[in-house]
């Protein structure tokens, strides 16, 4: 399975998300929104071909140190179009803060899983490892990058405010199953914090 950990917003988070792709409706046939009830903020990417034994050892492991973990303050710096440097940015994202919580989290879960030493699991941190974000919307395969542009000057005149932090109170494990090509979000079991 292609497996990750993940944290799901609160309601009001949800609606901040809501109220600002609404500021993008003149360009709502050149973009896919995510389904609210998929939208997630990833902590750690644990691995595309994971064994059922190998979730197993993670899942005890996890839920061992179950209420011990960091919560961590969830802050959304602003709305964006890709990562810096991308020539061709597809995907719509909040720019979440590498708050100091948010950080610790995140490197103790990797540190935990990369000690497990299992075969099927990336024991590296990726290049965009701190660089938390979430997806909410997707450039359509026909969007131009005329189209990127118009959308990226929406992004810089959002009116919509910030929510407020929030400190969520468990994290997911999660299955990402592909479904026509587009991933589909499947929670599998439920850690506190």
């Amino acid at each position: 399975m292609r497996l990750f950990i993940g944290l799901f917003p609160p309601q009001s988070f949800l609606r901040f998300v809501t109220e600002t792709m609404r500021e993008f409706d003149k360009e709502k046939r050149n973009l896919n929104n995510i389904p609210l009830e998929q939208i997630h903020l990833t902590l750690k990417f644990i691995g595309s071909e994971v064994s059922l034994e190998t979730y197993d050892e993670i899942y005890d492991l996890l839920k061992r140190f179950e209420g011990q973990y960091t919560k961590p303050e969830i802050s959304v710096n602003k709305v964006r179009l890709g990562f810096p440097g991308q020539i061709d940015p597809r995907h719509l994202i909040l720019d979440i803060e590498s708050t100091d919580t948010l950080l610790e989290l995140s490197n103790s879960l990797h540190k935990l899983i990369k000690h497990l030493g299992l075969r099927d699991t990336i024991r590296w941190k990726d290049k965009q490892f701190n660089e938390f974000h979430v997806s909410i919307s997707k450039l359509k395969d026909s969007a131009s990058s005329t189209k990127g542009k118009d959308i990226k000057r929406i992004c810089e005149t959002l009116k919509t405010p910030i929510p407020e932090s929030f400190y969520p109170e468990e994290m997911l494990l999660m299955e990402s199953v592909l479904i026509n090509g587009v991933p589909k979000y499947r929670k599998l079991a439920s850690i506190k914090l």
